[in-house]
């Protein structure tokens, strides 16, 4: 089955995957002040995704608006938090696929995720074996010892 059929926006327009549950008559503002205390996070190696959840649950606790429940104040707050790669990284995916994400399927998908990882790895290896080279740091191994001998 793909990825298509899993996935059936309710209008034309480029909608997110995550469905926020409206409340129908309620209405609410969410104070100015409340987006400048979210975390941000840009995807770096460095950040920790789990400490950027646990700040982002702790400024969300502080939101107490009546007739709204946590789970929707979450979910309108959450993409405010991301900056960077990270809030462009679901239509690179999709560039990468040629525009065909949701016509993959599951196991399409996982190989493709398998191969992008490897590719990222693959490229990280090379970035760090150019700069040795350019430094004219090279390696030795113990074969080759026996060939500088003769």
């Amino acid at each position: 089955m793909a990825m298509k059929n899993h996935y059936i926006p309710s209008s034309f327009q480029r909608a997110s995957n995550i469905r926020v549950p409206l409340a129908p008559t309620v209405k609410f503002e969410i104070n100015l002040g409340i987006f400048h205390m979210l975390p941000n996070f840009h995807g770096l190696l460095l950040e920790e995704p789990h400490q950027h959840l646990e700040k982002f649950h702790m400024v969300c606790d502080l939101v107490n608006l009546p007739q709204v429940t946590l789970e929707i104040i979450k979910m309108k707050l959450f993409s405010h938090t991301l900056r960077d790669k990270v809030k462009q990284y679901r239509n690179m995916v999709d560039s990468i696929c040629g525009g065909a994400f949701m016509e993959k399927t599951l196991d399409e998908i996982y190989s493709l995720y398998e191969n992008l990882s490897e590719n990222s790895r693959d490229q990280a290896s090379f970035e760090l074996y150019d700069r040795d080279k350019k430094r004219r740091i090279y390696e030795l191994h113990h074969d080759d010892d026996s060939k500088l001998k003769k």
